[in-house]
């Protein structure tokens, strides 16, 4: 009877628990590939956006600072985004690597050009990632798309350069996506420090007003995590809002903004307000 529950024991602790789908996306199997990937096959790249579902400072970068020590492309100057709702574009040539868990929103597919598909086990919670180049051209005339005669600039820490909302229109009950496009000036003015992380950690927000002093439709986040920002940097910024059901067709303003996330304390737009406007959402009937 010893003997039995011990070989069960051992079997279920080092072999069923070990290689369990569960277990290895707990202890970010895909990570974990996906640095050695890097490291091993794109040791000049530089930097290197990763895509993932927890971006910030306190997990998968983390992770990466340990793991890549010494390896500066992914330690020290890496960019990290939720490719689901938001990229990140250097100012130098970049590799975006992207697991099957955060596909690339389609706003962004014609930016990425896949260069080879990583497969992992057909069991695991990520089973495959994709490396991207990414193209240059595609990006600055997605940029270009959506650029404003008058650039905001937000406690010169980054300026807000072009929205444009991705359809035309949005009936009631339904999704409508806002891009902005913002380009990074100094990081360290997009907010205090803040613990636990000690990090920056700016929200953005976008708010579609009712024409009566209300909200009609908001989305406050930040897929491209402010502590990551370099000076020189792009960031789109896809916002999902939820237009109501009642709804009345017809032309809404729409502004957005930065906050910092603990104190709700907007940051104030150079010459005056906390907000600038974009294109106002057309609600079809």
């Amino acid at each position: 009877m010893i003997g039995w529950v011990a070989f069960v024991s051992a079997r279920d602790y080092f072999i069923r628990w070990g290689q369990s789908a569960e277990v290895r996306g707990a202890y970010q199997h895909t990570l974990i590939a996906v640095i050695d990937h890097v490291r091993a096959a794109y040791p000049d790249a530089d930097p290197v956006l990763f895509s993932t579902v927890y971006p910030g400072p306190a997990h998968d970068s983390s992770i990466a600072l340990v793991t890549a020590a010494g390896h500066p492309p992914i330690s020290e100057t890496a960019r990290w985004v939720d490719a689901r709702y938001a990229l990140v574009l250097p100012p130098d040539d970049t590799l975006a690597v992207i697991p099957q868990s955060t596909p690339p929103h389609p706003a962004f597919i014609p930016l990425l050009g896949a260069l080879e598909t990583i497969d992992l086990r057909p069991d695991d919670l990520d089973p495959r990632f994709t490396v991207y180049g990414i193209d240059e051209d595609a990006a600055r005339a997605l940029a270009r798309s959506t650029l404003s005669d008058a650039p905001a600039d937000f406690n010169g820490a980054a300026e807000l350069i072009g929205a444009r909302w991705l359809a035309e229109s949005a009936r009631p009950g339904e999704m409508a996506e806002l891009l902005t496009v913002w380009r990074v000036l100094d990081p360290t003015r997009a907010g205090p420090v803040v613990p636990p992380s000690f990090t920056i950690d700016a929200v953005m927000f976008a708010h579609v007003l009712d024409g009566a002093g209300g909200i009609l439709a908001q989305s406050d986040r930040l897929d491209a995590p402010s502590w990551a920002w370099r000076a020189g940097d792009l960031i789109l910024q896809i916002q999902p809002l939820v237009v109501p059901a009642s709804a009345a067709p017809g032309q809404y303003a729409a502004v957005t903004g930065i906050y910092d996330r603990a104190s709700g304390a907007r940051l104030p737009v150079v010459g005056g307000g906390d907000s600038a406007a974009v294109p106002p959402l057309v609600v079809a009937p």
